[in-house]
């Protein structure tokens, strides 16, 4: 319930999304199945579903490494190496601006 997976063009890579209803929350989960060599892709998110901005920007913040990321759209760049963790859990901050302390991904 409440999941959707999202386009990735990179085959190495899954990416789904989970949401909160009552909250809004939305959580985009993006998993290497590669574990030996750097993976990257555009995910493009369906903004149908996600209510996010096809021309605006918000901020996706990873909760596993910390960082804040001002993203663009529906689609935006991943990488994933081996080297670091293998997956982002990003939570989804719409928001007609950026975050304080974000950087383009």
């Amino acid at each position: 319930r409440n999941v959707s997976i999202e386009h990735v063009d990179n085959d190495m890579l899954i990416a789904y999304r989970k949401w909160d209803e009552e909250t809004s929350e939305q959580l985009l989960i993006v998993v290497s199945m590669d574990p030996k060599h750097s993976q990257a892709g555009w995910v493009t998110l369906d903004s149908g579903i996600a209510d996010i901005p096809d021309d605006g920007t918000y901020a996706v913040h990873d909760l596993l490494n910390g960082h804040t990321h001002e993203w663009s759209g529906r689609r935006n760049y991943v990488v994933l190496d081996p080297s670091g963790p293998t997956a982002h859990i990003f939570l989804i901050t719409n928001a007609t601006g950026a975050l304080p302390g974000a950087t383009r991904a």
